[in-house]
């Protein structure tokens, strides 16, 4: 079976006219050789930074409050199609995941957000939303790449995994790295 590692790298400001020069800047340097592991990027080990995501419900998470706890916090938009295909496997993780220790969360970066809820409801996605529509944390805690892309957060509050593209959310395979996770031991988040 083929790899499932779709994303959507465009960036929103790609897909407006004033931003086409930003985005073709960005592409020259990922062309030269630029990638998610150069220096300064968030990498797996290192803590994960503290936020504070407003919920599309009202609620709010502090991502410190789940220590003790793996965070699974996938960041989305609607206009991305490998987005919107992994949302049923995330909820079907989230579903198994329940009472594990292991916390399922989206972060989308559409601007609208009555768009992002709209989709959540007719996916019949019921996991904890949060919305960033200026892509503050993004771009700027997170300096997230593409689209999907993923933060595996452990128990410990440090970083385990970040994963760009789609991925087959609820394999047993995946829940049974991240229940590994959550008891503390090593795993192979992929």
């Amino acid at each position: 079976m083929p790899s499932r590692r779709a994303h959507c790298s465009i960036s929103r400001a790609a897909a407006h006219p004033r931003g086409f020069a930003a985005f073709l800047a960005l592409l020259t340097l990922l062309l030269a050789g630029c990638t998610a592991d150069e220096p300064g990027r968030l990498r797996a080990g290192q803590p994960f930074p503290q936020l504070r995501l407003s919920g599309l419900d009202g609620s709010v998470l502090e991502t410190g409050s789940l220590a003790g706890k793996v965070l699974v916090l996938n960041v989305w938009a609607t206009w991305c199609p490998p987005c919107r295909r992994e949302m049923p496997g995330l909820q079907r993780l989230a579903d198994a995941a329940a009472g594990r220790g292991i916390v399922v969360a989206g972060l989308t970066v559409d601007r609208d957000l009555n768009l992002a809820r709209e989709f959540l409801r007719e996916a019949k996605v019921a996991f904890p939303n949060y919305a960033d529509p200026d892509m503050a944390v993004a771009n700027a805690a997170l300096q997230v790449v593409g689209f999907p892309e993923t933060f595996v957060v452990g128990p410990d509050g440090r970083l385990a995994a970040r994963l760009v593209g789609e991925r087959n959310w609820d394999a047993p395979e995946m829940l049974g790295a991240l229940e590994a996770l959550a008891r503390g031991e090593p795993a192979r988040i992929r």
